[in-house]
């Protein structure tokens, strides 16, 4: 069923499939839903001759590239063909996964594609973290205290420092290198909103944002809530060297305001008693009126 250049684009444009030139295309594709069984059961079977020849699996001709299954010929072609299919889908404003849904508003991707992605990404992060391995390739373990192993975090970092320089040069955001960062920031304002957010929700799962909630926002000893909440370890771990051995429980934590934590820390250095300290500071206070 061998057609010319000029029928394949003439069945494009009916919207015929181009290997049969009888049948309506695929959403999504050029040959219809018959023919793309038919393909993909006859690629099924090449792939597997290639891989039992230790041969590409796109070209069959030359040995593989070192941990991949691609020469690299085929893997540059393949590297070509999608910036310039990411190019004109971005162009087009369609979703540069699937090539038929209009993008998302500031993302790439069409909201059901951008939905999957989350998921698979949060069903492999989930698997990685139950594993206990790098939370990069989830091959072997990472560093100690740390989420990577040691080649990923160099690669990682190479790659963060190319990047970053090459944008910087070209008057890029440094996150994202899509658009122009705020003056005087190295940021953009959508990556700078984002990162204020990400702190924010860290700032939420710490067990100190715990205690200011049980303290309502204000200061244990003088009740204000106007300057900066400190959360002060009453047995005085939080100031060890180092800072082990912490004692972060719960009874052990109160919300003091910036003023007060320093009295607190200046009297307990005489007296060793935290309570005087606190009596103290309150009779201090001036009395309103």
């Amino acid at each position: 069923m061998g057609f010319n250049k000029q029928q394949r684009d003439a069945f494009r444009a009916q919207g015929i499939c181009v290997h049969c030139g009888s049948c309506p295309i695929s959403p999504g594709h050029t040959r219809c839903d018959p023919c793309l069984d038919v393909g993909r059961r006859s690629a099924a079977k090449r792939l597997a001759r290639f891989r039992a020849a230790g041969l590409c699996i796109v070209c069959g001709k030359r040995p593989p590239v070192i941990d991949q299954v691609r020469c690299k010929p085929c893997v540059d072609k393949a590297k070509a063909r999608g910036k310039e299919r990411e190019q004109r889908l971005k162009t087009e404003g369609l979703c540069i996964t699937c090539g038929i849904e209009p993008v998302n508003p500031g993302n790439v991707h069409c909201p059901k594609c951008l939905a999957k992605i989350r998921q698979r990404n949060r069903n492999r992060r989930d698997k990685i973290l139950q594993s206990g391995l790098c939370h990069s390739c989830g091959q072997v373990p990472p560093r100690e205290g740390k989420a990577f192993c040691k080649p990923c975090a160099e690669r990682s970092n190479k790659y963060t420092t190319l990047n970053r320089a090459k944008w910087r040069a070209q008057g890029l955001c440094l996150d994202c290198g899509q658009r122009p960062p705020v003056d005087g920031r190295a940021a953009c304002a959508r990556c700078l909103t984002r990162g204020r957010e990400h702190e924010a929700r860290k700032r939420r799962k710490s067990p100190a944002y715990r205690i200011l909630e049980r303290d309502g926002h204000k200061c244990r000893v003088c009740g204000g809530d106007g300057s900066r909440l400190i959360v002060h370890h009453i047995d005085g771990s939080g100031t060890k060297e180092g800072r082990r051995n912490v004692n972060s429980d719960p009874s052990n934590l109160l919300t003091v305001c910036d003023s007060c934590h320093y009295r607190i820390h200046k009297i307990v250095r005489f007296s060793l008693d935290l309570e005087f300290a606190i009596e103290l500071i309150r009779a201090l206070q001036p009395t309103p009126g």
